[in-house]
């Protein structure tokens, strides 16, 4: 290919500027690439080059495309001339011939397209310029030739004919298409057509396989990665007319400019690269050294002045729109950093942490006009913006820092709030209605119904052009561009939620609407959305059955009513009040507090009379005890009893948590401590970061509502429901289940507040205090098994056996989960689980052996015991040495070895003494023996192996399983809460809690300091708990101000390949840590300039060999880079841990260390063919890979393996 006339002269290159896109240097017939941003029902929305936009018609799409969009229209019009449909056999298949495919099941959002420019509109009365596109094949290769179809080059085209094999293409050319065989269409069809086949007319951009001067079809393909890889070469393309947008070539940078730079490619050809395109968005040429080789694909050509446009963007090079996560349309970003000043265009400002940048016009800088960008607008400045909207082919998203765009409510019809108030311009006064103007550009319609509480017949009397007026949204449809609104006062004023869905409509709240239809069983009641429900006959407050409802209700009057229940997507609805659903409540007030005595048992719970007055109510089961496994056991414990004095004092304390409608509760966590009052939180006293204990009320795919004392409802949003992701909350929370929450988020205009139950949020501290828990949970068992005991003789034996003592048991078999033994005394089953008999292959049925009681389960009649010999060795006094030793038969009759377990029994456990001595308060190392769903059973071998008891879940938000967080046999750090007693044979302990240091205890209280004063130093080793679990790193904190992370690389000092060394790891673990640094992080107030706003954050490392490694004192590490020794040891040859970052196309992005990058190539990891056809699937970042090295690369800091 020549150099032609795009070569820059002397002359030029020293006034050299790159020519930038714009409205007006477009011209009809000028190709240009564009990235499908909307896909409507009659047209494509593209993104082009430079901020500027463009769109398609349906008619612009291809040739068999149109003459489908004809068919149907003739059908469709067929079918109103002919009335009634047809039942003949033929009609579906004429109605599937006729209709013409929908335009989202031929493109996909990001595509990106070849187009021609059809026409450009720019009327003077409106600023929107309008820029029409065609994808025709024959418009956009007008100047193509057939000899222009070589081997290796893409151009598009659409499908013109559907084979039995695959599709024939049209590419627009004379004497030449192409051939597109089924299997070559596979991958793009799974990729963006849901696995639907291509159809007729549908624009595809097809790959060149193989090309001959005599050959009439050509072999192509549409694998999107093939696509995306071709290059353009100097033997594909011999003419500068066969330079289309889209094709990818390899440049040399020619020259910079302050708006870009000059490349050269196919022997001399000159294209330019604007700033907004340069590679990894760098906005600035000067970074970007002379004779730099580029990868680009061409965005604009113009065939008549011989300029072409290039992206070097990363996801233009990949053939893909860019997307923009944590961003949404009309979202007003407070501190945008101002990242670039291309010239007097425009400026680039990053929006968020995650790399989302946009571009504001000169014309969106201010509402004043500006000449020129001035110093305000200096790079590194911080800006308050709009987003208005997203160009994917640019990678950048439209925003304004005009004030009046900051200001207004709503952008378009898609981001409008239902229930939102406003005051609107009245427009127009119709004999239907109001029109109003909402903003410069939207309009909506109040109806006749909706411009008072009462029926207007003359509007025009009380409203006139020009005016005022408050309203709300009531309805909009976006695909419509129709939006209603209401100006009835009630539903302006009311302070009532909005209820806009079905699923939003909470039993027991009330809600403002209108009477939507008058049926003789009832109102139609109708809210915000189009939301409906049924207000029966039956729950008006005046209307009897012989009423004619009509002379008591009109349509459109503003009714309060109250939800009785959502079934099927139906609202049931009650203006009746909820005391007289009630009867004999009179005279309750939430925050008060009675003794109950039980009267009966119901469906809800059971029924008690409030003392002195004996006034009737309803506790629901949820609602006495804070822990969900005992409520149903509990209720039924109380009906057996007949009083809830004697179930662990259950009905003592009965609080009023509200009285529309009355509710009543038993859990502890609800109830004041003795001697103090409740205290009931209203709307006005609620503060974000306010910490209370509430219970669920409604579980929603959405989230979950939790109820406060008072009645107070708030949201607590899916994602805020656990650190982890949750995908149903309705596995993890049942209703009436006690919660502690977090206010996140307070909504003063709609009365609304958001909630979050995340632990790294609240911390294990929130909430009712454990030690309190702990005496609880026992109270509520022990009653629990005196009821269950005396239903059954066999549940009495288990009962009647001592937990903390020895007894003889005889063998029966081994099972798989254990060995399965009798009482030598009573017979009662008796289970030894796998970990706690070791020697069980050894017994053979008949034999009596010594066994430890660890707990009983007297529901199930099982008592849990254990054969392990340093635990009965333990327990064994000196004078009991001649009896049966563990796992030995036992010589002699059963009837002796039954006589001797009988002294057993009577027997204290020397242990027991031991552990008695402990303080309550002190900490102590323990064993985990059993695994329960609500309790976990351990022994403590620094106090005789007594028996300790733990709670499964040690905060009422904790729904994670039991048998996931613990294992037998593992060491547990405990804090003793309690010691045994008479009635209770185990120690209450905490779990997971590591001893304090008394030293720095005694100093913080002599200074009076906090937690948050707490001094760490590098080199330290301290405690700290886990805030979130990433791929690569745990998010901890350290103190209440200063978090910390631990590198993946940095965890444990064996990690298991193939796996992640995070697996089991949870938010609000605690880890022991040593601190390596610590590194300055830039807040979100940094500024470069003015404000250098930073925050330490610290470096840490959990591996047990760094923890015991004496030597990494302060002096040792402080100024020191402690993984720059790795470097020494990255020799060729040597086996390496490295832990995935990414998948490349190629190779894995691997990382040894927070600094030390490394590659390995995927040929070489993957051992399976599913880890060949989808690596990122089997790769997931933070797993454990070893290699070999093959070569380290210093000044880049990678490593090859």
């Amino acid at each position: 290919a020549a150099a032609l006339d795009t070569d820059l002269t002397a002359a030029e290159k020293k006034k050299f500027s790159v020519d930038v896109l714009s409205f007006k240097k477009l011209s009809v017939g000028m190709l240009i690439l564009g990235a499908v941003n909307e896909i409507n029902d009659f047209e494509l929305v593209v993104s082009l080059p430079h901020g500027l936009s463009g769109y398609i018609r349906p008619t612009d799409i291809s040739p068999p495309y149109t003459e489908a969009l004809i068919r149907a229209a003739e059908a469709a019009e067929a079918e109103v001339a002919k009335g009634d449909a047809s039942d003949s056999e033929n009609e579906e298949e004429d109605k599937s011939d006729s209709d013409a495919p929908a335009l989202s099941s031929m493109f996909h959002v990001g595509q990106l397209l070849t187009c021609a420019i059809k026409e450009t509109h720019n009327p003077k009365d409106t600023k929107r310029k309008r820029i029409r596109l065609s994808l025709h094949s024959a418009e956009v290769n007008l100047a193509l030739t057939a000899d222009a179809l070589r081997t290796g080059v893409t151009v598009q085209g659409h499908v013109s004919s559907v084979e039995e094999h695959g599709y024939i293409v049209d590419f627009g050319l004379k004497r030449r298409t192409g051939f597109l065989h089924g299997r070559r269409a596979k991958t793009y069809i799974k990729q963006h057509s849901n696995d639907r086949p291509l159809v007729l007319g549908q624009p595809v951009r097809c790959l060149v396989l193989e090309c001959d001067a005599d050959t009439r079809v050509v072999p192509v393909t549409i694998n999107p990665t093939e696509v995306a890889e071709a290059q353009a070469n100097a033997d594909n393309v011999t003419r500068f007319s066969e330079l289309t947008p889209g094709l990818l070539i390899n440049g040399k940078i020619l020259q910079r400019a302050p708006n870009g730079v000059a490349i050269s490619f196919l022997n001399g050809i000159a294209g330019m690269v604007s700033t907004l395109h340069l590679p990894q968005q760098l906005f600035n040429a000067s970074q970007l050294p002379p004779s730099k080789k580029v990868k680009a694909r061409i965005i604009h050509v113009n065939l008549s002045s011989k300029v072409i446009g290039f992206s070097a963007q990363r996801h233009v090079v990949d053939n893909v729109g860019s997307s923009f996560p944590d961003i949404q349309f009309g979202e007003i970003v407070d501190s945008a950093a101002v990242k670039h000043v291309d010239g007097n265009i425009g400026v680039v400002v990053q929006l968020n942490e995650s790399g989302v940048h946009g571009f504001a016009h000169i014309s969106h800088l201010m509402d004043d006009h500006l000449e020129k960008i001035g110093k305000k607008h200096k790079t590194g400045s911080s800006h308050r913006c709009r987003v208005l909207g997203f160009n994917s082919l640019d990678g950048l998203a439209s925003v304004s820092m005009q004030q009046t765009i900051l200001e207004r409510p709503f952008l378009s019809f898609r981001d409008v709030v239902l229930g939102t108030p406003i005051r609107v311009e009245i427009l127009s006064v119709e004999t239907s209605g109001l029109a109003v103007a909402i903003s410069d550009h939207l309009r909506g319609f109040i109806p006749l119904m909706h411009l008072a509480d009462v029926p207007l017949k003359k509007p025009g009397k009380k409203f006139k052009e020009g005016g005022k007026i408050n309203c709300r949204i009531l309805e909009v449809t976006p695909a419509r561009r129709r939006l209603l609104l209401t100006a009835k006062k009630t539903m302006v004023r009311s302070e009532q939620p909005i209820l806009s869905k079905v699923q939003e409509a909470l039993v027991g709240a009330t809600y403002c609407g209108f009477v939507a239809g008058i049926r003789h069983y009832g109102l139609i009641m109708a809210f915000y959305g189009g939301t409906t429900g049924l207000l029966h006959r039956t729950e008006l407050s005046v209307a009897t059955f012989e009423d004619d409802l009509s002379k008591l209700y009109y349509v459109g009057q503003v009714l309060q009513c109250r939800v009785i229940s959502v079934d099927h997507n139906k609202i049931r609805l009650s203006l009746k009040s909820p005391d007289a659903v009630s009867s004999g409540v009179s005279g309750l007030s939430a925050g008060q507090i009675f003794p109950a005595k039980y009267s009966a048992t119901n469906d809800k719970g059971i029924e008690v009379l409030l003392q002195p007055s004996n006034k009737p109510v309803t506790v629901a089961t949820p609602h006495l005890s804070d822990f969900p496994q005992h409520c149903t056991q509990l209720a039924r414990c109380i009906a057996n009893e007949g009083d809830g004095s004697s179930v662990c004092n259950v009905l003592e304390k009965v609080a009023v948590l509200g009285c529309r409608p009355v509710i009543v509760s038993c859990k502890p966590s609800m109830l004041p401590a003795d001697g103090e009052d409740m205290v009931l939180p209203s709307f006005s006293s609620l503060k974000v970061g306010q910490a209370m204990v509430g219970f669920v009320r409604q579980v929603v795919a959405y989230g979950v509502f939790v109820e406060l004392a008072s009645q107070l409802v708030g949201l607590v949003p899916v994602k805020s429901v656990a650190d982890e992701f949750v995908s149903h909350p309705a596995d993890l929370f049942k209703l009436g289940q006690t919660v502690v929450v977090q206010v996140t988020e307070i909504d003063t205009a709609k009365q609304r507040f958001l909630l979050s139950m995340k632990l790294s949020e609240l911390g294990l501290h929130s909430g009712p205090p454990l030690p309190l828990m702990l005496e609880r949970f026992w109270q509520e068992k022990s009653a629990i098994d005196r009821s269950l005991a005396r239903s059954s003789a066999k549940r009495q034996a288990v009962y009647d056996t001592v937990v903390g003592t020895l007894v003889e048991c005889e063998f029966v078999r081994s099972q798989s989960y254990g060995a399965s033994l009798k009482l030598c005394v009573s017979g009662a089953t008796v289970i030894a689980p796998t970990t706690l008999a070791p020697q069980r292959d050894e017994l053979s049925e008949g034999d009596v052996v010594t066994a430890a009681v660890m707990d009983k389960d007297v529901e199930n009649g099982i008592v849990f015991v254990s054969l392990a010999k340093d635990v009965i060795q333990t327990w064994t006094a000196a004078e009991r040495l001649e009896k049966p030793s563990e796992g030995k038969r036992v010589k002699g009759s059963k009837k002796e070895a039954k006589e001797t377990s009988m002294e057993a029994v009577d027997e204290k456990v020397p242990s027991l003494a031991v552990v008695q001595s402990a303080k309550v308060g002190a900490f102590t190392e323990g064993t985990v023996q059993l695994i329960k769903d609500d309790s976990i059973v351990l022994t403590l071998p620094q106090l005789g192996s007594a028996l300790a008891l733990g709670l499964a879940h040690q905060h009422l938000n904790d729904y994670r399983p039991a048998s996931k967080r613990y294992s037998a046999g593992q060491k547990l750090k405990t804090e003793i809460v309690r010691l045994p007693t008479d009635t209770c044979p185990f120690a209450l302990v905490s779990l997971g809690r590591l001893p304090k240091d008394t030293t720095k205890q005694s100093s913080a209280s002599a200074s009076s300091k906090s937690k948050s004063e707490v001094s760490v130093a590098v080199g330290d080793v301290i405690t700290v708990r886990v805030k979130s679990v990433q791929a690569l790193q745990l998010n901890v904190v350290v103190t209440d101000r200063m978090h910390g992370r631990v590198h993946v690389s940095d965890f444990t000092d064996k990690p298991v390949v193939g796996a992640s060394p995070f697996d089991g790891i949870h938010s609000g673990d605690e880890i022991k840590c040593r601190v390596l640094a610590f590194r300055k992080v830039k807040s979100n107030r940094h500024l470069e300039i003015s404000h250098h706003d930073f925050y330490e954050v610290a470096e840490l490392s959990a591996k047990q060999s760094v923890i015991e490694d004496e030597s990494l004192t302060k002096a040792a590490l402080e100024g020191k880079n402690f993984h720059e020794e790795l470097i020494k040891t990255l020799q060729p040859g040597k086996e390496v841990i490295s832990y995935v970052k990414e998948v490349w196309k190629t190779d894995l992005c691997l990382l040894l260390s927070p600094t030390i990058r490394a590659s390995l190539p995927l040929v070489e990891a993957v051992t399976s063919d599913e880890a060949a056809a989808h690596p990122e699937k089997h790769f997931t970042p933070g797993m454990a890979i070893s290699a070999v090295v093959s070569k380290f690369i210093k000044p880049e800091r990678l490593c090859r393996l």
